[in-house]
């Protein structure tokens, strides 16, 4: 009798918190102020918040945090390309060429030879002895098609010779963008490792390109070194973008009164917060907006 009597207050204390958590699953009751209206950019903004939700998500209206872009996939307007370059060691001249195709297989072992590719080396200015030399924008309308992909390689040739050594190239910050009709910078890529580099080897295997988190480098060698050609190429589509993305502030385990954020951008911005509540039934929520101007 007693394991019975056990068993049933178990079961209604458990019916008793399903319909407590089910009575508790509402639409939040959230709001919103500042203080005021105009900022400039390094200013801190303290967000003063009313009720308290289970969950909040900050988007600062900036660039990369626009609750407006949160679907955007595409954009429209300029793609450009950039990246710093070091060219170390060596003395042999004109190894590294910045080439682009839109007719590469992708198929780096076997087509790369067979495909149209374009040298655009005299549009980015590279290093001659200086570590993070930037290229300049490099402007990619004549290859951008919708969303086709467009190849970009950086292809290094070294010489073998008895009097002069190869050099070594390091690049990093490689950034592909749109640029829009209002001046903003929306990025496809703004590191190397999401741009999805291909190393491949045509001479002396010995000596190829590698690549972090952080770089791309192709190292020669000294006199008497092989011949080399070695290629490092990225598939891209110029006009691709990843959607911008909310900040989370708050989850279910605490409360939250004000949330200070420092403007980094100038502009009219709309910066809005989600606030949700949320169970294993399902999930409401409601967008509370606030519109400020920041100036340089």
């Amino acid at each position: 009798m007693k394991t019975y009597i056990c068993f049933l207050t178990a079961a209604m204390l458990l019916a008793a918190a399903g319909c407590r958590k089910d009575l508790a699953f509402s639409e939040p009751d959230f709001e919103v102020s500042v203080e005021r209206d105009q900022y400039q950019v390094g200013d801190t903004v303290a967000f003063l918040f009313r009720g308290n939700p289970d969950y909040l998500t900050f988007y600062s209206g900036e660039s990369g945090n626009n609750y407006a872009n949160r679907e955007r996939t595409s954009v429209t307007g300029t793609p450009k390309m950039s990246f710093t370059s070091f060219a170390q060691y060596g003395t042999q001249q004109n190894t590294l060429s910045l080439l682009v195709s839109t007719d590469f297989s992708g198929k780096v072992d076997a087509d790369i030879a067979q495909a149209t590719w374009t040298d655009i080396t005299s549009q980015a200015k590279l290093s001659t002895g200086a570590d993070n030399t930037p290229s300049g924008e490099i402007d990619l309308s004549a290859f951008a098609d919708g969303d086709k992909t467009v190849y970009v390689a950086f292809r290094y040739i070294g010489t073998q010779s008895a009097t002069s050594a190869q050099k070594t190239w390091t690049i990093k910050n490689f950034q592909l963008y749109t640029e829009t009709a209002a001046g903003e910078k929306v990025y496809s890529v703004n590191a190397i490792p999401a741009a999805g580099f291909t190393a491949v080897s045509i001479k002396n295997d010995d000596k190829k390109w590698t690549q972090n988190a952080t770089q791309l480098q192709m190292a020669g060698g000294g006199a008497n070194t092989p011949d080399n050609e070695d290629w490092i190429v990225a598939a891209l589509i110029p006009n691709r973008v990843n959607p911008d993305w909310g900040v989370g502030i708050k989850d279910v385990t605490g409360t939250l009164n004000t949330f200070r954020y420092v403007l980094q951008q100038p502009g009219d911005r709309e910066v809005v917060f989600v606030a949700s509540n949320a169970n294993v039934t399902g999930a409401k929520s409601i967008t509370r907006k606030i519109n400020i101007h920041v100036s340089q």
